[in-house]
């Protein structure tokens, strides 16, 4: 695609400094952290899962939150921070840009849903949502954060590898915090679950896309750690494996130009148009 294609929203100058606040007590964070990994390295030789691994995920990511104590730690360590609440602040401005281009009444999966992070977002655009996790304590988390229930949402406990919903049967899914915590095999066969089920748009969001500031925090952590710095994501590799997946990618947006790692990409099936009379969930 040309690059005249792409457009790549940017913050505001109250967000970078609101972001530049945010990156200094991370960074010293690293540091500290980073200090104390190398006193007193840990080991968790001949640790055992109780639950074990699930079939087709080769790192703990279907397994990870499965207990209800752990996904509601997660909740408030994750969103009940300044950091968390700065992030979910932006996160929720760019999706509702994003679902403008969708009618009102559409037909959202939000995959994995986690607990319901930007469900209740979705609704107020008036969209109809499918909140989908593998996790069930992720979803009484979601339920209870979501009460009283509100018309338009749905709960599914799914695989993001293999969705049981039928081909596009949605009229859009989205994927937030998701595709990193997956190697490339699994998250190519998650990305074209994505592409078969959505009618017309679908919304992942890319990790690692380093920014200078972004890039400079996690070179100093690989150092503290010993580890070698890890490579870099770019946008050309990220339409390059949409496009092995079956998905153009259309638009970029930056969570935070400036600090932020994280993009979310719009993009639709190479063979978008449906055919007359196409049947999507809920219709």
């Amino acid at each position: 695609m040309a690059a005249s294609a792409w457009r790549v929203t940017e913050g505001t100058p109250a967000d970078a400094l609101a972001g530049l606040v945010l990156c200094s007590a991370g960074l010293a964070l690293v540091i500290a952290g980073g200090a104390r990994l190398r006193r007193a390295p840990c080991s968790i030789a001949g640790h055992r899962d109780p639950i074990g691994p699930r079939a087709g995920h080769s790192r703990p990511v279907a397994i990870e939150y499965q207990s209800l104590d752990v996904a509601e730690a997660y909740d408030r360590r994750r969103f009940g921070s300044l950091g968390g609440r700065y992030n979910n602040w932006r996160l929720h401005r760019l999706l509702s840009g994003i679902a403008r281009a969708l009618p009102a009444g559409s037909v959202v999966l939000d995959v994995p849903c986690g607990t319901g992070r930007i469900d209740r977002c979705l609704l107020r655009r008036s969209l109809r949502v499918i909140a989908a996790d593998i996790s069930p304590a992720m979803l009484t988390v979601a339920r209870r954060k979501l009460l009283p229930e509100p018309t338009g949402l749905e709960f599914l406990r799914a695989d993001a590898n293999r969705l049981p919903l039928r081909s596009r049967s949605v009229h859009a899914v989205l994927c937030i915090r998701f595709l990193h915590l997956m190697d490339r095999a699994e998250r190519r066969v998650a990305l074209a679950e994505m592409a078969r089920v959505a009618n017309r748009l679908v919304v992942v969001e890319y990790r690692n896309v380093d920014p200078l500031a972004k890039a400079v925090k996690r070179a100093i952590a690989a150092w503290l750690r010993g580890d070698a710095p890890r490579r870099r994501r770019t946008i050309a590799g990220i339409a390059r494996e949409l496009r092995q997946c079956g998905l153009i990618a259309e638009d970029y947006y930056y969570v935070s130009r400036w600090f932020s790692g994280s993009v979310l990409v719009a993009a639709r099936g190479r063979a978008r148009a449906a055919a007359p009379g196409a049947a999507v969930a809920g219709d």
